[in-house]
């Protein structure tokens, strides 16, 4: 039997880190440097990979921010669960 728990308080912490890193990624810009330089195919082909390392983050970050809210969910239905049995057994039990 493995000695792993994980609480509430904890889930919410992940969850809570998980939106903020999120939150920060989408936020992150590379940029296309100091502009174009005409005829430079190797400028050309770094302000490319700048915005498509933007867009990367953005999706990245979102998809990070939707896992962290469910991962939340996850918790609030948990803790919201785990009240409903104990009182189920409670009432069964007469404690």
């Amino acid at each position: 039997m493995s000695d792993f728990t994980i609480t509430p308080a904890g889930i919410r912490l992940l969850a809570g880190r998980w939106s903020r890193e999120g939150s920060e990624l989408t936020g992150l810009r590379f940029g296309a440097g100091s502009g174009a330089a005409h005829g430079c195919e190797t400028a050309a082909a770094l302000s490319a990979c700048a915005r498509d390392a933007d867009a990367a983050v953005t999706e990245l970050g979102e998809s990070i921010r939707r896992l962290g809210r469910a991962v939340h969910r996850f918790s609030d239905l948990a803790v919201s669960a785990d009240t409903e049995a104990a009182a189920r057994i409670i009432r069964r039990t007469g404690s």
